[in-house]
């Protein structure tokens, strides 16, 4: 992705509410992150997340944070959640965090 733009990109379609995640999710990006997340939240209707991370490069705590606060509110709303295709390395932080379980992850 180009340098000016975030490496991530939200995206609403019929009852879904889409993130794609590519490079790193960390520290740099996170409070933009948070505050584009919960206005998607607060602007559409959706009966589940999916989050794809299959070019996720690294995610820092911050980054866990925000999937863990998004599972919340979509769970709040009656919505469904899903990590779509983690990396490698998003797969191992998830395990040594011991989050692998708390999501629902499709590979």
């Amino acid at each position: 992705m180009p340098q000016n733009l975030p490496p991530y990109v939200i995206e609403h379609s019929g009852d879904t509410l889409r993130l794609v995640f590519a490079g790193d999710i960390s520290l740099k990006v996170t409070p933009q992150l948070k505050k584009d997340v919960e206005a998607a939240l607060a602007q559409h209707e959706f009966n589940a997340v999916d989050v794809e991370l299959s070019q996720t490069t690294f995610m820092d705590s911050t980054g866990i944070s925000v999937l863990v606060i998004l599972h919340k509110r979509s769970r709040d709303k009656g919505a469904t959640m899903r990590l779509l295709r983690p990396s490698t390395q998003v797969r191992r932080i998830l395990d040594l965090v011991q989050l692998a379980t708390y999501f629902d992850i499709v590979e």
